[in-house]
Parts: structure tokens; sequence; C-alpha cells
């Protein structure tokens, strides 16, 4: 028996046989509890859409560039002097582009303050096509509004975790 499903199951284990669509191919999960404050803005600046540190993304190297990418990223922002979070994003290093939550529009009232820790445990999630089998990284990102600064708690934790559903 081949363990796949539609494969007669008088065929041998271990024949190679074609992955129906909708079946996970790999799972990417990156976890890292951060040791050192990542700043977004200084008080008194509004901050766009910005790419997080260094520790904020992972990749993925698709099996199959007709595959869809679903990705999904915890942070947990702290802020001072009353910093409102507008909202988080996905960036697509291979094709410089954000994948959709167009976190700038989402008003003056933004998603909630970021002052303590009282918007710790976000998370922020996109759907892409792989388009191609070349490793692709993805970013975290934040925009904030004039008030306090943000950051990415020292004693946070980052997760992503990246899937690759067969097209």
């Amino acid at each position: 028996m081949s363990g796949i499903i539609g494969v007669s199951p008088d065929m041998r284990s271990g024949v190679i046989g074609a992955w129906p669509a909708g079946h996970v191919l790999q799972v990417r999960t990156k976890h890292v509890e951060q040791d050192s404050h990542v700043t977004l803005g200084s008080n008194g600046t509004a901050v766009a859409l910005t790419v997080l540190g260094g520790i904020h993304m992972h990749d993925i190297t698709p099996l199959e560039s007709t595959s869809t990418l679903v990705i999904s990223a915890t942070i947990h922002p702290y802020g001072s002097g009353g910093a409102v979070v507008y909202g988080y994003d996905i960036y697509d290093t291979r094709t410089s582009a954000w994948l959709g939550n167009k976190p700038d529009s989402w008003g003056s009232t933004g998603i909630g303050s970021a002052d303590g820790y009282s918007a710790a445990g976000q998370s922020v999630h996109a759907v892409t096509s792989a388009g191609t089998t070349a490793t692709r990284t993805y970013k975290v990102g934040m925009t904030k509004g004039t008030a306090g600064e943000l950051y990415e708690h020292a004693a946070g934790m980052f997760t992503m975790t990246i899937y690759e559903i067969k097209g």
C-alpha cells in the first residue's frame, strides 16, 4: 500500500505517486525567545509599515511552484508613552511586496494600545502562491502612530509557521 490517496492499494509501499491537491507538502516553523528590544520609531514620529529586526523572518524552499503558501506569525509588541499599533503585515522579500493586511488604512484608532503588555501576542496571517521553487523569505512588519515608542518586547517570543499546500 502506498499511503497516497487515489493510488491502488496493491502498489508497493514507497512507490512515488502524485500527492492530491490540498495535501500539506511541508511545514516550516521558527520559534525564538527574544533577548533584546527591537525599537520601531521614537516618541512623536509615526512609522509607516516597517520590517522588524533580523529575527522576525523565516524561509521556505517550495517543493512545487504551483503550491499555496500559508504564513502565520505571532509577535509580542510592547509600548511606552501611549504607543498605538496600527497594524501588522508579512513582507515577501522575493517580490518586495506586503501580502495584504493594509495596516496603514485601519484608521486613527489603530488596533490597540501597546502601552505595557496590552498588545502582547498579536498574530498576522497571509496566503500567497509559491510561484517558484527558489527559496522565499518572509518577514513581519508593524506600523505605529505618532505617540510613544513601540518595541518587539525583549521577553517576548516570535513564532512564524509556513505551510506549503499542494495546488
